[in-house]
């Protein structure tokens, strides 16, 4: 890594003399840059360790090749933003908006998504693992050649996520508690949902094809009329 960054003055120091937001093979740790406005700001090659997001506006960054740790970013606005080769472990993203985001080939692991915003994003060729993402939004969002996993039965985590108007191809969800999720206007394609808990789920103006429901609970969930309920 070229420059090490450990608190918030260098970091604005750094960006200042540059004249940008733009961080090439930077060792960011332990930083608070709560708050903060940082105009589609790109981290090439970088790690993020311990660093404080919380609320900052981060609107149309660029992230490439680069990993996040145990950093917390809950409510920070990641709109339109690009991740790419990214690996995520251990982060906090509770509120977090990645409305309109672009992710490829980016590893989740052991992060909290609760009630973050996903719509109209582009998820590709990527995993999440062990992933709370309970009240979550992906309206209108395109996801394929993804997998979303749990270490147990049960996971992960999805209740009431909102999938409404989503494309979804060559997913995988088995075994995860989509209770009360919604799927109304959504197009599933290839989607592994085997042995979800599907309770109370809503697929009203939903089209299926080549879609796995084997052993998943569909109790009270809701379909056009003549249904698979």
């Amino acid at each position: 890594m070229d420059h090490v960054i450990e608190d918030r003055h260098a970091f604005l120091a750094l960006t200042r003399d540059a004249g940008h937001a733009r961080l090439s093979s930077c060792d960011i740790r332990r930083c608070d840059l709560n708050d903060l406005t940082l105009e589609a700001p790109a981290f090439l090659g970088s790690r993020l360790n311990q660093v404080g997001l919380a609320r900052t506006r981060l609107r149309g960054a660029v992230m490439e090749r680069s990993t996040v740790q145990a950093t917390a970013m809950r409510g920070a606005d990641l709109r339109d933003a690009s991740l790419l080769d990214v690996g995520v472990l251990n982060c906090e993203l509770i509120e977090t908006d990645f409305s309109g985001s672009r992710w490829r080939r980016t590893e989740v692991f052991e992060t909290t998504f609760m009630n973050a915003t996903f719509d109209g994003a582009h998820v590709l060729d990527s995993h999440l693992s062990d992933c709370p993402l309970s009240y979550g939004r992906f309206v209108g969002a395109t996801i394929m050649r993804t997998r979303f996993s749990g270490a147990t039965p049960g996971e992960p985590e999805m209740t009431r996520t909102n999938f409404s108007r989503a494309l979804l191809m060559d997913v995988h969800l088995a075994g995860a508690n989509l209770y009360g999720a919604s799927f109304a206007g959504a197009c599933l394609v290839r989607v592994n949902l085997r042995g979800c808990n599907l309770v109370d789920a809503d697929f009203r103006g939903a089209v299926l094809v080549d879609t796995d429901l084997s052993a998943a609970d569909l109790d009270r969930s809701k379909w056009d009329e003549g249904g698979q309920a």
